[in-house]
């Protein structure tokens, strides 16, 4: 019975990952909404651990946030309702296709660039914006390696970090610059179904288990001494 504990362990924890929150920094900041943010990015967090697949924890999360920007009137430059733009959906699109492009990319030779692109980090993240424009992502993962090794530690991040992210956050970050409202919520697609039908196995495995041990247990008759 202690296999079938630990395998539903396993199953559980290998379907369950936090997912990534993007959120503008205009309105990160114009509304004080960091401290607020941080605490609800720990009670996701909680949430994610406590229990797989709580697809809903971060769709309620993402409506408390429409909540807050609307009750915070006139704190966005006189307005008196922020309207909020979900991404959610444009950085899924885009994260899938630079996946894809990272697992074909492998032993492919290293990208080559003009000089203008290289001149600074600004004109090295307009170079990455328009590649991905174009849906060359090969070239853009590569460009991320060249530029980590120019300026390392940088916005490019280092060599340690995932590329496919580095890209979502500095897309992500130009397509925002001077807008307000902008988040984006990333993480697993919710399709749990392997996983669901693996924890239904364990479980009648582990009912079955308990039925025998909770049984009744037969004696057996002492022998008769004649």
């Amino acid at each position: 019975m202690g296999n079938q504990f630990l395998s539903s362990l396993e199953v559980m924890t290998s379907h369950s990952h936090c997912p990534t929150v993007l959120l503008d920094a205009e309105t990160l900041l114009s509304c004080g909404l960091l401290e607020t943010l941080k605490f609800s990015v720990l009670e996701l967090q909680e949430h994610l651990d406590t229990y797989n697949g709580k697809r809903e924890a971060a769709e309620q999360w993402l409506e408390n946030c429409r909540k807050t920007f609307g009750d915070k009137d006139g704190c966005q430059r006189g307005t008196t309702q922020t309207q909020v733009t979900n991404m959610s959906d444009e950085l899924a699109l885009l994260e899938s296709c630079l996946k894809a492009a990272e697992t074909g990319s492998e032993g492919q030779d290293a990208v080559r660039l003009p000089d203008e692109a290289q001149a600074s980090t600004e004109t090295a993240i307009q170079s990455l914006i328009e590649t991905l424009r174009a849906r060359d992502f090969t070239s853009a993962l590569n460009q991320v390696k060249l530029f980590r090794s120019l300026w390392p530690c940088d916005i490019f991040g280092s060599e340690a970090d995932d590329a496919v992210q580095t890209l979502l956050h500095i897309y992500f970050r130009h397509q925002t610059l001077g807008q307000t409202g902008c988040v984006a919520v990333l993480g697993p697609s919710g399709d749990a179904s392997q996983a669901s039908g693996r924890l239904m196995e364990l479980n009648l495995q582990i009912r079955q288990a308990l039925s025998q041990a909770q049984g009744p247990v037969r004696l057996a008759r002492p022998a008769m001494v004649r």
